[in-house]
């Protein structure tokens, strides 16, 4: 049998230990399944992103973080963190900007169940 293979950190990352509120100017990091770990500048702390699906469906995200942080397909969900505290989860990229929903508002709607 083999042994654990199930562990608590986040690659390149280590152990999380909490969670921090987004400041402009903070350095974070990530570690997305398509472009690894990388670190970027938070931006923006309160901006409104809309995202174009391919199948031709609109999303509008109010109250999120922007940073210049490398992210593409397939890095979504990933932590984005500062010293090993959780700032948010990633969602959406640009060619300039990557975005995530606050670490606080998706701990909220999970405890709540909201949608």
């Amino acid at each position: 049998m083999m042994g654990n293979i199930i562990q608590d950190k986040i690659l390149s990352t280590g152990v999380l230990k909490g969670t921090k509120r987004a400041e402009l100017g903070m350095t974070v990091e990530k570690s997305g399944r398509t472009t690894g770990h990388s670190t970027g500048v938070v931006d923006l702390v309160e901006t409104t992103v809309i995202v174009h699906y391919s199948y031709q469906k609109t999303a509008i995200f109010s109250h999120q973080r922007g940073m210049d942080l490398t992210a593409n397909s397939g890095d979504s969900g990933a932590v984005v963190a500062l010293q090993n505290r959780a700032v948010g989860l990633l969602f959406a990229n640009s060619k300039n900007v990557s975005f995530c929903n606050p670490i606080h508002d998706v701990l909220t709607a999970l405890k709540s169940g909201i949608n």
